[in-house]
């Protein structure tokens, strides 16, 4: 187990690497095609779009025929979706439901209510409850936005 962190309470990415060295971890390294960056609103949705555009999404896809999937979308098991679009370019995690909505572009947490809402551009953390909102969002977890 590491020590408290000496650097103002955290932990340097050099430090943990170098206990890893220390007590036998192997570090190997891979070649990058390419800088993703998830620091900020905009470049975190590019960043989500390109892994779903490359890893092709995946999950459940046994839905009712009054929903329509628009690939590549990433959908947890455990997921409700009832007469609504979804994607392309969306996560949705497990418990989450969504109705009577269209979603586009959008990373959707754990256990999120959406229910007449159109959500293009958007990043909800879990169990958010979003209801006749139009346009973008961006919520901390637990947030309500309604309409």
């Amino acid at each position: 187990m590491l020590a408290s962190p000496q650097n103002k309470g955290e932990w340097y990415l050099t430090d943990a690497f170098q206990w890893m060295i220390d007590h036998g971890g192997k570090i190997k390294t891979a070649a990058v095609g390419g800088w993703y960056d998830c620091g900020a609103f905009d470049t975190t949705l590019e960043t989500n779009a390109i892994l779903l555009d490359r890893t092709k999404g995946g999950g459940p896809r046994k839905f009712s025929a009054d929903v329509k999937i628009v690939e590549p979308c990433l959908i947890e098991e455990g997921v409700v979706i009832e007469r609504s679009t979804i994607g392309p370019h969306v996560v949705l995690q497990g418990g989450t439901v969504v109705r009577d909505s269209f979603i586009k572009d959008a990373i959707i947490g754990k256990k999120c209510r959406i229910e007449r809402a159109e959500l293009e551009a958007a990043i909800l953390g879990d169990e958010v409850v979003v209801i006749g909102h139009k346009g973008s969002a961006s919520l901390g977890s637990h947030s309500e936005v309604r309409d």
